[in-house]
């Protein structure tokens, strides 16, 4: 049984979709139709399997993060260096998920110190604006936790939201460099000598790559 192939066709790439298409595809199997030999659906054959491709990515960013509330009140330093990693397939040309872990950096208050980690999932949504540069946005739930270390310690769990904008700009179908702003919103805090600490909102702005395979 004789099966098409993708050989000599002339491949066309839709920037904005990421995708390739097997532009000879329709012309081999309307010929050989024609002539009563079978043919193979584009499932089976390389065609198929290429459109297939660059869908998964992994990636980490590393930036400044920032707290809106000092824990506990009073002042502190509450900028520091802050990291993620993340890993997401691409389910739709304009649509993709992602799962990350990120530690967000310290914030200290006098002799009290607050370390924030967190892992996400979040849905990334991106609009081509063509020369290979792209906008985006996320949204998406946080797990945080925050250990208080000095005098005291303790720590403490939250879940909520977080959400971000973004740039992205595309050296090739692999490489990716990406601009962003994060928001992890409502973080709390262990309570700190008898007082209740307020929630806080955790800002990173961050500069990262991806690779897509």
């Amino acid at each position: 049984m004789h099966q098409p192939t993708c050989f000599d066709f002339h491949q066309v790439r839709n920037e904005s979709r990421g995708v390739t298409l097997c532009a000879q595809y329709r012309n081999s199997a309307i010929s050989q139709i024609l002539e009563g030999i079978p043919h193979a659906h584009p499932k089976e054959g390389s065609c198929y399997r290429a459109a297939r491709r660059f869908r998964r990515a992994s990636g980490a960013s590393v930036g400044q993060s920032s707290t809106a509330d000092c824990p506990g009140g009073g002042s502190c330093d509450d900028k520091d260096t802050a990291y993620r990693v993340f890993g997401g397939y691409k389910f739709h040309p304009n649509i993709a998920v992602e799962g990350g872990y990120a530690p967000l950096g310290e914030t200290s208050s006098g002799a009290f110190k607050f370390e924030s980690n967190a892992w996400d999932i979040v849905g990334v949504g991106s609009w081509p604006l063509g020369n290979n540069f792209s906008i985006l946005g996320k949204l998406g739930f946080y797990n945080a936790e925050v250990k208080l270390s000095g005098p005291v310690s303790g720590k403490k769990t939250t879940t909520d939201l977080t959400y971000g904008i973004g740039g992205q700009f595309d050296f090739n179908r692999n490489l990716g460099l990406r601009l962003e702003w994060n928001r992890y919103s409502g973080v709390k805090a262990p309570d700190v000598a008898g007082r209740s600490s307020s929630d806080t909102d955790i800002d990173v702005l961050s500069v990262g790559a991806l690779w897509r395979f």
